[in-house]
């Protein structure tokens, strides 16, 4: 899958952008054909996957298969997260990062649909901000502007994006503003990173996300033949790894070379490059 090098920095952050009823959410890759996911938060969805609506940034609708939630245990409220299991959206190469290797007071961009813009001609808006604190995958973005809650609601569940090397990378999920009291609701908004996620889809037993280094063999291409041959050390490690690998093929029943020759003959040469 290429990158979407013919796209701006908001372009490619507004594409993964869906409505979720009256909140938002943000499309990710599942390792499997069969689906794909939605983030979001959990008080933006119904638990009963019907009731749900669900619109990418086209407005064209997205059928949801299910719902994934953290239960309650006792009297502790569940995580604000949840995840929608969607018809497989063929195209997406949303990449993410790990919340706790956020640089100190990084740069984040905040992407949903807030209820009065929804009938605009742009219903999609970016909020840019810098992260206050990192503490136990709970991201809390200071917003730029000092934007109330009247200003953001509807963006619950929208992605939080950092950008690296003029690419946008999924760090979080927004889920509330910060502060309990409601005269304190000013420009601060809580977020829940990616590992959060994980756990839910763990405990589902549904398909991981696909990992950054998983995507496309664009993102390994670099490091295929990053070999420290200067080392004799490495060698002798890739020499013995390699005559291992030669015996199980050998147990294992390897035709021997001739028939290999018989069955490929040409195909075995090499061409000028």
């Amino acid at each position: 899958m290429k990158l979407d090098t013919n796209k701006t920095v908001s372009e490619i952050m507004q594409s993964y952008c869906v409505m979720v009823n009256s909140g938002s959410g943000v499309l990710v890759n599942a390792m499997t054909l069969e689906f794909s996911y939605v983030l979001t938060a959990r008080h933006a969805v119904f638990e009963e996957p019907a009731k749900n609506v669900v619109v990418d940034h086209n407005q064209n609708p997205i059928e949801v298969l299910g719902v994934m939630v953290f239960p309650k245990v006792g009297q502790q409220e569940p995580l604000d997260c949840a995840i929608l299991k969607i018809a497989h959206q063929a195209g997406l190469s949303q990449k993410s990062w790990n919340a706790a290797n956020l640089p100190p007071m990084a740069n984040l961009t905040f992407v949903g649909l807030p209820n009065a813009e929804r009938v605009s001609a742009t219903p999609i808006k970016h909020r840019t901000g810098q992260a206050a604190s990192v503490v136990n995958d709970l991201i809390t973005l200071e917003l730029a502007g000092i934007p109330s809650k009247d200003v953001i609601q509807g963006m619950s569940g929208g992605g939080v994006y950092h950008i690296d090397n003029d690419y946008p990378f999924l760090v979080g999920v927004e889920f509330e503003m910060e502060a309990t009291c409601l005269d304190h609701q000013y420009g601060r908004v809580d977020c829940h990173g990616l590992a959060r996620y994980n756990q839910l889809l763990t405990l589902h037993s549904s398909a991981p996300m696909v990992p950054p280094h998983l995507e496309c063999f664009s993102r390994v291409r670099d490091r295929i033949f990053a070999f420290n041959v200067y080392d004799p050390i490495n060698v002798q490690n890739l020499k013995s790894a390699l005559l291992g690998f030669a015996d199980l093929l050998i147990e294992s029943g390897m035709p021997p070379p001739y028939e290999i020759m018989k069955r490929y003959d040409v195909q075995l040469l090499l061409g000028k490059v």
